[in-house]
């Protein structure tokens, strides 16, 4: 069974995921708006997302009572009234067992991130419907216990806070979960890791250009961050583009809320800039996923094409019949197998562009007349007996079965031999016999 699915959580995986959800926490709220209870993005929601995608739904309910403690520790640590810790906690695991339900139905049972439908089916599922029952859940409550001015406001800030921390979270816990060896092997090396080194550090300098001055995060030439994450998506894959998002994300926190005076600037309101830094780092996503997803579904179909001619050859080579694959145009000999080149007795080089006629294969060119007009009227032909000769000049009685097939644009001829000279001597005897 899929690793994905099948694995059963050990009390280790359970404490350390509890022990994210604390420390993810902390962390939304070192990056969240001064004087406000919002945050830019909300991580536990994209953790507790992702570590339910990764396991199997009968196990769902270990992490459910996890996140109940753990969610009454953080929220009462900082203030918050019981009452309204619970309807958080009601609306986290709302929004995370019907996203987790839905990107499950959207992948066909099997979490993961190797196509295009899969990122949909990870945005649409959990990013963007789930987040809409845990929103009004969270928005309720925030409006109940007055720690929102309205109900649309406090909706529409849950919302975006808790779909952008899934967009973040849950595809890094998709692509580093199942192989983290496979994962991390995409930095290995002097070179790369000079090279991640040197991209995380021009990601610092350009995502402190971004947000300084008062211009909006998406004037022009502060897109500049854009194809730096273009770069981590093509040069270390769906590994590099996922952790080259979650560090974007700590340094426009960092950047937006301690290291830059004035910001936001240009009459920019807080809620404004909650918003546009969301827009951004969706926009942001999909630029370092998308591009990443195409090159590993690449690099899959090229390792499963050779592996399938590689497989072809075996059986090719290692059959137990002669076998030859000619040009049905000009009657050349494309390529043949060992079997077939001892048959005639003669070198594998020599047979490769050489024709039948030029190796004086037939005894009777006109048994190859009737063979070729067959094979053109019916498309395939079993059992053909022909006589031909070795290099030799041994005569040989063969059985064929021959198809014409279209290869690389081109129709050729597949052809298979069995040696029959002993058979038909025997038959021979037979009926001298009789």
């Amino acid at each position: 069974m899929n690793r994905l699915t099948a694995a059963k959580p050990s009390w280790i995986t359970v404490l350390a995921f509890a022990a994210g959800f604390f420390l993810t926490a902390e962390l939304g709220r070192v990056v969240s708006l001064k004087g406000t209870s919002y945050v830019s993005f909300w991580l536990p929601a994209g953790l507790y997302m992702g570590i339910l995608l990764v396991h199997h739904p009968r196990y769902w309910p270990i992490f459910i009572q996890a996140v109940l403690p753990v969610n009454l520790l953080f929220d009462l640590r900082h203030g918050t009234p019981l009452a309204t810790t619970l309807g958080f906690y009601l609306a986290n695991t709302t929004e995370a067992v019907i996203g987790a339900w839905l990107t499950r139905r959207f992948m066909a049972g099997q979490p993961r991130l190797q196509s295009l439908q899969d990122l949909y089916g990870l945005i649409a599922g959990s990013a963007v419907i789930s987040t809409v029952a845990g929103a009004m859940v969270g928005a309720v409550t925030m409006k109940w216990s007055a720690m929102a001015p309205s109900f649309g406001r406090a909706f529409v800030m849950w919302w975006c806070s808790e779909a952008m921390a899934i967009i973040l979270v849950a595809p890094f816990l998709l692509v580093w979960w199942p192989a983290p060896g496979k994962a991390l092997g995409h930095f290995f090396g002097r070179r790369r890791l000079i090279e991640v080194i040197l991209l995380a550090g021009i990601m610092v300098v350009a995502t402190g250009a971004m947000l300084k001055g008062n211009q909006d995060t998406f004037y022009t030439y502060k897109t500049c961050v854009l194809p730096l994450l273009l770069w981590a998506g093509l040069r270390f894959g769906l590994a590099g583009a996922t952790v080259a998002n979650l560090w974007l994300a700590f340094l426009i926190g960092g950047f937006a809320y301690y290291a830059v005076p004035g910001y936001p600037g240009g009459g920019l309101t807080m809620a404004g800039m909650f918003l546009q830094i969301q827009c951004f780092m969706l926009v942001a996503a999909v630029v370092s996923l998308v591009p990443a997803i195409f090159m590993e579904d690449r690099e899959r179909q090229l390792a499963a094409l050779a592996a399938s001619r590689e497989t072809m050859s075996k059986a090719f080579n290692n059959s137990p019949l002669a076998v030859v694959i000619t040009d049905h145009q000009t009657g050349r000999i494309l390529e043949s197998n060992d079997k077939f080149a001892g048959f005639f007795d003669l070198a594998a080089e020599r047979l490769v562009g050489a024709t039948a006629l030029e190796l004086a294969i037939w005894a009777e060119p006109a048994q190859r007349d009737k063979y070729l007009e067959a094979l053109q009227k019916q498309g395939a032909i079993q059992d053909w007996e022909i006589v031909c000769h070795n290099a030799k000049g041994v005569r040989l009685e063969l059985s064929v079965n021959a198809v014409l097939v279209a290869i690389g644009g081109r129709r050729c001829i597949i052809s298979t031999f069995q040696e029959i000279t002993r058979r038909k001597q025997i038959e021979i005897q037979l009926r001298e016999n009789t």
